[in-house]
């Protein structure tokens, strides 16, 4: 808080110009292309994306239709080389847990966004985010022109899912706090019940099979 638009803006291009600077180093040395053995082509899928960019909306819908459940699978957690689940009703309860955390951040009493930020321009940089990495799994994962994007997985969304808890308003309800501290006890026990789970996935899988 009380950091002027000046300063968050310089804050900002700081960050971008080092990504981006990184990024120009990488190519100008020869980044490798470490999708070719899948038949990915950064230089030809960009050229096909900038040709016909009518397509994206079509790729985008043909990804999200095809793939919902593995983002969401991936989300909690597979293991492995993405071939071991966890048990089905894991996931459900994994599910139900982010709900709970989500209204125990809604009974709140302070937004936990820093610097006042609106809560719409947190959304905003969250959707900006997600576009950003089917976009760079499509050019460097998936090959020129192909139906839908290769490579995703849930757990790239998780910090991004983080930050969606800034943008939840804060009802301070008074006569709820006994609910929200049972809800927040929940979500702290939770974690073991999750390494447990993880343990014995790991064991039955790969010391027992």
């Amino acid at each position: 808080g009380g950091v002027s638009w000046r300063a968050r803006l310089a804050g900002g291009a700081v960050v971008l110009a080092a990504g981006m600077g990184w990024s120009a180093l990488i190519a100008a040395v020869g980044a490798p292309n470490v999708g070719a053995f899948q038949g990915s082509d950064p230089a030809a899928q960009l050229a096909l994306v900038l040709s016909e960019p009518w397509r994206i909306p079509a790729v985008a819908h043909a990804t999200l239709a095809q793939m919902w459940l593995g983002y969401a699978y991936s989300f909690v957690g597979v293991l492995g080389w993405l071939d071991t689940l966890l048990p089905l009703p894991y996931y459900r309860a994994a599910g139900v847990m982010l709900l709970v955390a989500a209204l125990a951040t809604l009974l709140g009493q302070e937004r936990a966004t820093a610097g006042g930020a609106r809560p719409l321009w947190v959304v905003a940089a969250v959707v900006v985010s997600m576009g950003g990495i089917f976009g760079i799994l499509y050019l460097t994962w998936s090959p020129p022109g192909h139906a839908v994007v290769n490579g995703v997985q849930g757990r790239y969304f998780l910090p991004l899912a983080m930050l969606l808890g800034a943008a939840l308003p804060c009802l301070a309800i008074a006569r709820l706090a006994p609910l929200r501290r049972l809800l927040v006890a929940a979500v702290a026990v939770f974690p073991a019940v999750s390494l447990g789970i993880t343990m014995n996935t790991v064991i039955t899988r790969f010391l027992l099979s």
